[in-house]
């Protein structure tokens, strides 16, 4: 099954080079990643997608969470974005 990791970060360029090469050096295969400027233009969303198994996604999620720039990190399933009620409050999840 796919997961998305949901990361609050600051919006700058920078961090997404940094978690995407911290992911990269652990050999985590990211199927697709997508970072979008949150309501506050001073944060942003990443999303990544993935299809590594519950262990993979935790020690992802323990490190992303060290980095300096990262605010929260949440895993959700892929079935999580299919309900329209949910894509209309997905900026209440953060």
């Amino acid at each position: 099954m796919n997961r998305i990791l949901f990361a609050q970060v600051n919006n700058q360029p920078e961090v997404l080079m940094r978690v995407i090469g911290l992911l990269r050096r652990r050999e985590f295969h990211m199927k697709s990643i997508s970072m979008v400027e949150a309501e506050n233009p001073s944060f942003a969303h990443l999303m990544i997608a993935t299809k590594e198994d519950h262990q993979s996604i935790e020690r992802a999620m323990y490190l992303i969470e060290k980095m300096v720039d990262v605010y929260q990190v949440k895993t959700f399933d892929e079935n999580f974005f299919e309900d329209e009620v949910t894509k209309k409050d997905l900026h209440n999840v953060m």
